[in-house]
């Protein structure tokens, strides 16, 4: 048991009154760093913290600080300018130049929300657009360089547009992005006032910077951001450029244009493994293969969280279904950025099919209007439309069959669009006498579009196979890795914390070996990998990080509330000590019961079943990680005080004194409070 000092018996009684989360105007919140006397900006990040109030005698109380309200978060920042509108604005008319101003902005604006970006700052004849600040995507890096070639586009067109003034025609549009950290947030002033949300952080300075330099009509990108989206985008290496106002290079690439034939973003350039576990779904998805021999349609549907592995076991499939030839196969696949725009699945899987189709089933002239390459079909109404586009679709993918087994995969089903999902269920009717297996990947999400397909699967099939694929067992993830990695000189610490910490998850087990070797840590020599210097220290990747936020921004804002406080806490924390530190903040706590099942239904936490105590545990340790680190650091020292004061108050058991006690301290560590934290040590 632990010796106490004396005085400190008291159960958090000792010292000053405990803070609030919403007091901590002594420290700036975006660094934590102390502030001087009369601070306007922080002397270390330069983040606004406080207004000046000028001098007078018997004066008011002084208004209240500016500050930073927000979260750390890694966003893609966008940064598009208008290339010589000086010039421009001095040769037209001022009214002709505010409406080729308002045209050239509002095609900016549209191609950044179209890919759910927001718009932080107008800055003149600028935009600051940013990806992942209001809601995080996993791929934001890809839909940020998306919206930039739309923008160049649309620029091109307009520039060639008829009634453009003589004046404009050199109108053209800058741009730079870049991927990073950043404070995601607004400032709030004593008058109570509150600026827009934007982002705050280097991030956006080199995307400003990277504008700067780009070629009048082009965009540049920095290297780390090119990696996130490699798979899709052709890029020119620039190597390293020198930016005005900064001490060193940035290494760049000049954006060409989208990939033809994009790759998987999954997986690791030069590392590969057989396919580890899931045997058993394996064999159920060769057995629907193989009924096909009946002549029948079936269906199968693949459901598990990201990243877990679904690509991966129909990818097992496919590989196998090709080399022996049992089955053709084609793909239609869902985008992240699709659910708003029509038919976007429905089109993948049409267009996939015409390219094995015979000729005459691929010239219907209503598959070239779908594909937007042809006339509407005669009945131009909504319901005609779709009627004719399920007739086309389901001749196409039946004259395939025709020759012999089809396999139709549906990938990503979770971010299907209303009207292909609404397309495809009819479509099943049409191809449900022939030997096609209509297969979906999908993640757990019941409320989205696509799973209503699944229902309308199990109706129109006698056979329908559904499959949870879960977290790889712990010898399998040690397979996993020695397969990617055959190296001796990975420390087994090293090793057996990517194993912890991916939790079972394939795709986290490959990005934190990806982090690795673009970090450096990691190298292929003589064909072999190996480790160049001692790994101490394994954060998360860029691209989980995204992937988490996305799951965690999903949810409404009391829950995600609740899950960040309590990712203070720790791995496991009992829900009567999160309301206590929800209400020693001064958080409202009257849902807490409601958020935690909320938070239990989206899978980021569990209930630990067969606890004295309501506990909770966070389903992936990557998952408190993400919801801890988009806490600002001001926050994580103010609610670890709070967490260290109400752990004291409530441990008063002599038998809970051991257990408690290094938890207890190591809170006031992180606090900043050595002297709280010593007698418990």
């Amino acid at each position: 048991m632990p010796t106490r000092i004396a005085g400190a018996e008291s159960g958090g009684t000792s010292g000053p009154p405990a803070p609030t989360i919403r007091d901590m105007t002594d420290r700036c919140s975006n660094c934590a760093t102390e502030l001087p006397t009369g601070a306007r900006f922080c002397p270390s990040c330069g983040a606004p913290v406080a207004t000046a109030a000028p001098p007078a005698a018997a004066a008011p109380a002084p208004p209240a600080p500016t500050r930073l309200a927000g979260e750390r978060k890694p966003v893609t920042a966008l940064f598009a300018d208008v290339v010589g509108s000086v010039t421009l604005a001095e040769r037209m008319d001022p009214e002709d130049w505010s409406g080729l101003t308002s045209r050239a902005l509002g095609q900016i604006e549209e191609s950044v929300r179209r890919y759910d970006g927001s718009i932080a700052k107008l800055l003149g004849d600028g935009v600051l657009a940013l990806f992942g600040a209001e809601v995080a995507h996993e791929d934001d890096p890809e839909r940020a360089v998306r919206a930039a070639l739309e923008i160049l586009a649309a620029f091109e067109r307009l520039r060639a547009a008829a009634d453009l003034p003589p004046a404009a025609r050199d109108l053209a549009v800058r741009i730079g992005i870049n991927s990073g950290l950043a404070l995601v947030g607004s400032v709030s002033t004593g008058d109570g006032d509150r600026s827009d949300m934007s982002a705050y952080g280097d991030t956006v300075n080199v995307a400003a910077r990277l504008q700067s330099a780009a070629r009048p009509g082009h965009g540049l990108l920095v290297a780390a951001t090119y990696r996130l989206v490699a798979h899709a985008v052709e890029g020119r290496d620039l190597g390293e450029l020198e930016l005005r106002g900064r001490s060193e290079a940035v290494h760049a690439y000049e954006l060409v244009g989208l990939k033809a034939a994009p790759a998987s973003p999954r997986g690791v350039e030069g590392l590969r493994s057989p396919m580890v576990g899931r045997r058993e779904q394996l064999h159920a998805l060769e057995e629907r293969l193989a009924g096909l021999a009946s002549g029948r349609a079936c269906g199968a549907v693949v459901i598990g969280e990201p990243g877990i592995g679904k690509s991966r076991l129909v990818a097992e499939l496919r590989r196998r279904a090709e080399m022996d030839g049992s089955a053709r196969w084609v793909e239609g696949r869902a985008r992240s950025y699709g659910r708003m725009q029509a038919d976007h699945l429905l089109v993948d899987l049409v267009r996939a099919t015409v390219a094995i189709a015979p000729p005459e089933a691929a010239a219907d002239p209503t598959i070239a209007s779908l594909l937007g390459e042809g006339a509407s079909p005669a009945d131009p109404s909504p319901e005609g439309m779709r009627a004719a586009y399920v007739a086309a679709a389901g001749g196409l993918l039946r004259a395939c069959a025709a020759d012999g087994p089809l396999v139709a995969l549906l990938e990503d089903l979770h971010w299907s669009d209303e009207s292909s999902a609404d397309t495809l269920a009819q479509l099943l009717l049409v191809a449900a006498g022939s030997p096609i297996l209509m297969l979906a990947t999908t993640r757990d999400e019941p409320d989205v579009p696509g799973w209503h397909l699944l229902a309308a699967m199990r109706r129109a099939f006698g056979e329908f196979e559904e499959l949870r694929v879960g977290p790889l067992s712990e010898a399998d993830a040690r397979t996993l890795v020695g397969n990617l990695l055959e190296i001796e000189a990975l420390p087994a610490a090293v090793r057996d914390t990517i194993v912890a910490r991916a939790d079972g998850n394939p795709f986290f087990v490959e990005e934190t070996l990806r982090m690795l070797i673009d970090r450096g840590a990691l190298a292929f020599r003589d064909g072999r990998c190996v480790a160049t210097e001692e790994i101490t220290r394994v954060e998360i990747p860029e691209t989980i990080h995204g992937l988490l936020l996305a799951r965690i921004d999903r949810l409404a804002s009391e829950p995600r509330r609740a899950l960040r406080v309590a990712s203070v806490i720790g791995r496991e924390f009992d829900a009567k000590l999160l309301e206590r530190v929800l209400t020693a903040g001064g958080e409202h706590t009257a849902t807490l019961s409601d958020d935690l099942d909320a938070l239990a239904g989206s899978g980021l936490v569990y209930p630990v079943r067969g606890s004295e105590v309501p506990l909770h545990r966070f389903r992936h340790a990557l998952v408190q990680e993400a919801a801890y680190d988009s806490l600002l650091r001001a926050e994580r020292v103010t609610l670890h005080g709070i967490v260290g004061r109400e752990l004291e108050a409530i441990t008063t058991e002599p038998d809970q004194l051991d257990d408690q006690a290094a938890r207890i301290s190591e809170h006031f560590e992180q606090a900043g409070e050595p002297e709280h934290a010593l007698p418990w040590a």
